[in-house]
């Protein structure tokens, strides 16, 4: 009879263990958006200090006269339309590269004969500045979207390809060989257990990727384009427009950033859900 009233004992330490934990890592997310956003500041600040420093609106805009010039192109539509085009460019992109690059790294990192045959065009592919082709996809495309929509690929694929291929071949065999020994099928053994342990792996090739993506397309479009944002940025340097280039580059940094968060975001709750 001793033991039930043990037994609550030890329920309600264990709770109250839960709930400590979970109040410390609340702690610990709200440290740090206050450490973030205490970098934001002083970021701009030095940002204005610099803008002082450099004869100001003519070599480098503060960040005050950069927000208005922001304001000025969202209201009048122009900074809108720039980013429908680049977004639209972006998402076809990345859709595919994310649908190709891990569809194929399943592939490589299963099947080692593959893998092997791959290696050193996964290393070719990755290693070299593919930017550079940008000029060859607007000789075959145009100067559309779909120039542009070629070199963010081809940029994003490889970094979520290796990292999917990295996470399949690190899949623990021992589970795999039971699984086997269960008579499960290869789709099977690749949806249930290598997808799902190479989740952290894909996440990591994603944020690789779109920072590598968004300078893709900017990129493009700075080459060979008649609409979107990295356009609107060539048209404003010929023009010497420091602070519609800065306005620009500050929305670029926010969707970059969004982006990369996001994706953490969702492997954090992937993560969490599996636990």
């Amino acid at each position: 009879m001793a033991a039930a009233p043990d037994a609550v004992h030890d329920r309600q330490a264990f709770r109250d263990r839960e709930a400590g934990k979970k109040k410390r890592a609340r702690r610990a997310r709200w440290a740090q958006v206050g450490i973030m956003a205490l970098s934001v500041v002083a970021g701009i600040a030095i940002w204005q200090l610099l803008s002082m420093l450099t004869n100001g609106d003519l070599v480098f805009a503060g960040p005050i006269r950069t927000f208005d010039r922001l304001l000025s192109v969202a209201v009048d539509g122009t900074l809108w339309s720039d980013f429908v085009i680049t977004a639209t460019e972006f998402c076809i992109a990345a859709v595919m590269a994310i649908v190709a690059g891990i569809s194929i790294g399943v592939i490589v990192g299963y099947f080692r004969t593959v893998g092997v045959l791959m290696e050193p065009w996964l290393a070719a592919g990755y290693s070299t500045p593919l930017i550079a082709l940008t000029p060859l996809f607007i000789l075959w495309f145009g100067i559309g979207i779909w120039s542009k929509v070629a070199v963010c690929f081809i940029v994003m694929v490889f970094p979520i390809l290796i990292n999917t291929a990295l996470g399949v071949s690190s899949a623990d065999r021992n589970l795999i060989d039971v699984m086997r020994s269960l008579r499960a099928s290869t789709l099977q053994i690749i949806s249930k257990i290598i997808i799902r342990g190479s989740v952290p792996y894909i996440a990591t090739g994603i944020r690789l990727a779109v920072g590598r993506g968004f300078t893709a397309v900017v990129a493009g479009e700075l080459l060979g384009s008649n609409a979107g944002m990295g356009y609107r940025i060539l048209v404003a340097s010929q023009t010497f427009d420091v602070s519609l280039i800065l306005a620009y580059v500050f929305v670029l940094a926010l969707l970059g950033a969004a982006m990369m968060m996001a994706v953490d975001a969702l492997s954090r709750a992937y993560e969490a859900r599996r636990t």
